[in-house]
């Protein structure tokens, strides 16, 4: 269902591109339209990203706190560390790459709406956000710790390589990459920066409804 409002709005923000394009003097008519896709996406997005969360959770993502701790050099070899992104299988991996590609159709989507409305304008600067998907990885490892752990590990950085990134392709986000996405939240850390959280600095009641929801399914 999800993937079907996705692609509407891919298909809306397509013919309003049409009509500004050759019609420039429609103005009002691609503004009202843009309102609603906006209200649409206000919808949708914590939506997806709710659900997203959820995903990791059930997906025992991230990992105990002393299982990162344990990533060191010397663990490299260990069997005992699994990465829960390569451990995934039958219908929850199938879950969790549908919620993963649906993140990367929703940034491309917003990517192009951009790219429309902001004509005659430092473009690049303004498109280029942080990978929404990749956040929700390192968002609750932020959380857990702000040691160094995960990020030199060989087996974490190839499931951005070998899993996510061909979904990052099949949302067609060009110039994105999964490796250096994930080093770079890694890097960073900083909560603050997190465009994710951008989606609820205006409706703090969805941040209450959303973290009131993982911590009951934490609980399940």
């Amino acid at each position: 269902m999800r993937g079907v409002a996705i692609r509407t709005l891919k298909l809306t923000e397509d013919t309003l591109r049409l009509v500004a394009k050759t019609h420039p003097q429609w103005t009002r008519l691609v503004s009202a339209v843009d309102h609603r896709v906006d209200r649409s996406l206000a919808i949708l997005r914590p939506q997806a990203i709710a659900d997203h969360r959820s995903l990791l959770t059930s997906l025992g993502w991230p990992p105990p706190l002393s299982t990162l701790n344990s990533l060191g050099p010397a663990s490299k070899g260990s069997t005992d560390v699994q990465n829960p992104l390569f451990t995934m299988k039958g219908d929850l991996k199938q879950q969790y790459c549908e919620s993963f590609l649906a993140l990367c159709s929703l940034q491309e989507l917003q990517r192009q709406r951009k790219s429309r409305q902001l004509v005659g304008q430092n473009r690049e600067i303004a498109l280029h956000q942080p990978l929404w998907a990749i956040e929700e990885l390192v968002n609750p490892i932020s959380i857990a710790s702000q040691r160094h752990f995960l990020m030199g590990d060989p087996g974490y950085v190839d499931s951005m390589d070998e899993l996510l990134q061909p979904l990052v392709d099949e949302a067609m986000l060009s110039g994105y990459s999964c490796r250096e996405e994930w080093i770079s939240a890694m890097e960073d850390g900083k909560l603050e920066k997190l465009s994710t959280f951008s989606v609820f600095i205006d409706r703090p009641d969805w941040q209450t409804d959303l973290w009131a929801d993982i911590e009951a399914y934490r609980c399940i």
